[in-house]
């Protein structure tokens, strides 16, 4: 099935990695300061804007992206168009309409987990498969999505209130492309935002993939289950990536610290 409940913490800690992001030692620190989320706490308006599937698919159509074009492509291009702006692409587009009368951007309904690295549209295809598997409206949902909801010249600050953030949406979907090998679970930054799924009762962690991605999972499945579990399986903690070494030392204290000290149980 491509839609799973993540409700394991030492299961899925040794199970998932998460994603690369530009962060600096200033960002690690920032992060550090944030491992629990509140109810009460302060955000910034900005940080809880999201982007509907309408405005991601037309970003997609102007510039030309096909299958192949790499999330983080996409956003190096909406880098470049806030770069003097101050504000994240979802600030700008609050009172911009589309096609069908709504707006591009609204209040974040799902926050979206997922590998720069991989196909920008194979991961609309995949949360477009998981708004549909819930049996949600597609033009109802909004998209927390780092390249949009970020602030892409103050990624660092914005960063650090990750936990905030999947506290107060509640909903968060982790993308798995491909899906004997997904991205995700070898990306340190992803892990950051499964842990806080795990620090937070009340925050609902669930797993997608593309259609053609569900299609030779369930095809595998069928032929060798125990092959496809032995493959998930393989995923380390230890084994995930980062672009800077200071983020990896940070995420995986936040592990030790609130999932036991035992280097192994908590990874």
């Amino acid at each position: 099935h491509s839609q799973a409940a993540a409700r394991a913490p030492r299961l899925t800690m040794h199970a998932f990695a998460g994603k690369s992001s530009p962060h600096s030692d200033e960002s690690a620190n920032a992060c550090a300061a944030q491992t629990t989320s509140s109810s009460s706490a302060t955000l910034s308006p900005h940080l809880l804007l999201g982007v509907s599937m309408a405005y991601m698919r037309k970003f997609a159509a102007d510039m030309g992206a096909s299958l192949d074009t790499p999330t983080a492509q996409v956003v190096a291009r909406v880098r470049q168009q806030q770069a003097h702006t101050g504000r994240s692409a979802a600030e700008k587009l609050v009172n911009t309409l589309g096609s069908d009368g709504r707006p591009y951007a609204a209040n974040a309904t799902l926050f979206v987990s997922h590998a720069q690295a991989c196909s920008f549209l194979g991961m609309l295809d995949a949360i477009a498969a998981h708004v549909d598997s819930k049996s949600l409206r597609l033009e109802d949902t909004y998209f927390w999505v780092d390249g949009f909801s970020i602030r892409q010249h103050n990624v660092a600050q914005d960063v650090a209130q990750i936990g905030m953030i999947e506290h107060r949406i509640g909903q968060v979907v982790m993308v798995l492309d491909p899906w004997h090998e997904p991205m995700a679970l070898r990306r340190v930054w992803c892990l950051y935002e499964v842990v806080h799924t795990q620090l937070n009762n009340d925050v609902h962690l669930t797993l997608t993939m593309a259609p053609d991605e569900r299609v030779a999972f369930v095809r595998a499945l069928q032929q060798d289950r125990e092959l496809v579990e032995d493959s998930l399986a393989a995923f380390d903690a230890r084994e995930a990536e980062a672009t800077m070494e200071a983020d990896k030392a940070m995420i995986f204290s936040l592990i030790h610290e609130n999932f036991g000290d035992d280097e192994d149980d908590a990874l």
